[in-house]
């Protein structure tokens, strides 16, 4: 009965399993080394049959495919849900250098025949030349070649106005500690807005002048050239602290197996960068300097009212460009209409892909007489760079249709912006006070009062108070490595917090690095140990002054030990990533209990 209840079981998964959306997806690296080895994974989280791979004559293959399957089953609140995942895994090798594409592969799941997405591969330099470059690298105090910074434009050539983006990109073949100093440039001549991007740097290798670097992007900005001619954007400067190997002065197994680390400080900066601005051709009449793609529209409500109530003209400006520096058109209203001014909304994005949206202008009017009227709006003429011409949007005008109300030219009016905000005034008449105004006895003074007496007491209680506070808070932060030590456990337990995610992401590399970080930072501010001093053997010595145990110490480099194995050993080679987090925890764990 219970292989028929568990048969029936897989063969339920099994209907809902076909029943789900099916996904054929394809990864591989994006950049390699000439001769270095790396997988081509094919995934589909359906079960299928007659799988065609693409042709990978490009590449050696050295093993594959090999299959695998996993499938994972959970209840919650009496639910169950089911996820299945099938591999076709194949180790290539790079033969050369150059860009080349991956065509989709195919699998049939139910019948139906369904294909992977394509994957492009940049291949670089030879594995060998730069594994050598990585370790000179790493043993001494590094080349200019890697670490640098580049400030990246979209675009070079522009017309005035017309938006690009410039992105900062840190490129790296060292191991990043932290930042120091930034000093961005000021973009002279160029109206900026500043792109928002992820708070932490995240870096994804790339091919840059034929190696392989890990890297991220620092800043990006939105700019408009203010004026033509050829605009030399400033260099970025930054100061960063970088670990680097030590060149041992012996050269047996276990100096080579047990690195010893420094932290350096590195000022790095960027090329500047040229940008030429074409100026616009000549603009006709009505132009204001709007450039990019846009649509407008106008309307007026109500178009029928009384004198002395209020209407309102509303443009609506939409598209993608220099929206905040376009103009609205300024309408021309007869001289019986009282006019307000108008009131801008902006309802924009700026991403990489430039400021889009909405900006929406409403200008309050108010008739002042009765009568038939005619308010006309002049065309909205814009650049655009695309078609690379002036484009020109008209407005028909409005008819306003006035009857005469009940309003009195000795009627003065105040308006905020909508109807409900008008107040009116120049009423002679006030209402009468139905209640008992409150009053106080003959001959009473505050300052005679029990009340006044007690705040003196009051306020003389809380200075004492706050004196006493701010003389602990100044004694507890006077020492800065005091602030550290205390704070030592907490930013670890952070750090190994944010190496749990990376770990669920199966984004190993850098789950193996903030393991790193967390054990550097935090023996760096519990034993007290400055920046630019931080290596292997003074945290050892430090520890011993600490009386901690011989086990202990052992457990801490070992943990080390396989972090900095499992960054750069081959796959399948180091400890798993749960195996290894488990170990950080616990030797902090250990180190918060006997550390002082």
């Amino acid at each position: 009965m219970k292989h028929i209840a568990l048969y029936m079981v897989l063969l339920w998964i099994s209907f809902t399993a076909s029943a789900q959306d099916v996904s054929f997806t394809a990864s591989a690296p994006s950049s390699v080394l000439t001769g270095q080895q790396f997988r081509l994974v094919y995934t589909v989280n359906a079960q299928g049959s007659g799988f065609k791979a693409p042709d990978l004559s490009d590449f050696n293959i050295l093993a594959g495919p090999s299959t695998s399957s996993s499938s994972n089953i959970s209840f919650i609140n009496g639910q169950m849900s089911q996820s299945f995942s099938y591999s076709y895994t194949y180790i290539l090798q790079a033969k050369s250098e150059g860009s080349y594409t991956i065509q989709p592969a195919s699998i049939t799941v139910d019948g139906k025949k369904i294909t992977s997405n394509p994957l492009t591969i940049n291949v670089g330099k030879g594995q060998q030349q730069a594994q050598q470059q990585q370790q000179q690298a790493q043993q001494s105090s590094g080349s200019d070649d890697d670490l640098l910074v580049r400030i990246i434009l979209s675009k070079e050539k522009v017309y005035q106005g017309e938006q690009l983006v410039a992105t900062i990109k840190i490129y790296t073949r060292v191991n990043l500690v932290g930042f120091e100093e930034f000093k961005f440039p000021t973009y002279k001549g160029f109206w900026a807005e500043e792109v928002e991007i992820p708070n932490q740097i995240q870096l994804q290798q790339e091919n840059f002048n034929g190696k392989v670097y890990n890297a991220g992007v620092l800043k990006k900005t939105l700019l408009f050239p203010q004026k033509s001619g050829e605009i030399t954007i400033e260099p970025f400067e930054m100061k960063l602290m970088v670990q680097e190997r030590v060149q041992q002065s012996s050269r047996n197994f276990w100096d080579s197996f047990f690195n010893t680390y420094q932290t350096v400080s590195k000022r790095l900066v960027s090329p500047p960068v040229k940008v030429t601005v074409l100026p616009l051709p000549s603009a006709p009449d009505g132009f204001n300097g709007a450039v990019g793609n846009f649509t407008l529209s106008g309307t007026a409500t109500p178009l029928q009212l009384k004198s002395n109530e209020s209407l309102s003209i509303i443009y609506k400006l939409s598209g993608t460009g220099n929206l905040r520096l376009a103009e609205f058109p300024k309408p021309k209203f007869p001289p019986q209409f009282e006019a307000y001014d108008p009131k801008v909304t902006d309802q924009v994005k700026v991403s990489a892909n430039g400021i889009s949206g909405s900006r929406i202008s409403e200008q309050l009017l108010i008739p002042r007489s009765a009568g038939k009227f005619t308010i006309t709006s002049p065309d909205f003429v814009f650049f655009n760079p695309t078609s690379r011409k002036y484009e020109t949007i008209h407005i028909e005008p409005f008819e306003i249709n006035v009857e005469k109300g009940n309003g009195d030219s000795s009627v003065a009016f105040v308006s905020g912006f909508n109807k409900e905000d008008l107040t009116l005034l120049g009423s002679d008449i006030r209402f009468i006070k139905t209640q008992s105004p409150e009053m106080t006895p003959v001959g009473w003074s505050l300052f005679k009062s029990p009340l006044y007496a007690g705040s003196y007491i009051l306020a003389f209680l809380a200075f004492v108070t706050v004196v006493i506070s701010r003389r602990n808070y100044i004694r507890r932060n006077a020492d800065m490595m005091m602030v550290r030590n205390r704070r030592a456990g907490k930013e670890a337990a952070r750090r190994l917090s944010q190496a749990r995610k990376l770990m669920q992401k199966q984004l190993n590399d850098s789950f193996y690095e903030e393991v790193l970080k967390a054990l550097w930072g935090y023996y760096a501010d519990k034993l007290k140990i400055p920046v630019s001093q931080l290596n292997r053997e003074i945290i050892v010595s430090k520890l011993k002054d600490q009386n901690i145990d011989e086990n202990m110490l052992t457990d801490i480099n070992q943990v080390i030990d396989e972090c900095e194995l499992s960054r750069y050993a081959p796959a399948g080679s180091y400890a798993s990533p749960p195996e290894l987090y488990q170990k950080a925890v616990n030797v902090i764990n250990e180190s918060e209990k006997k550390i002082k």
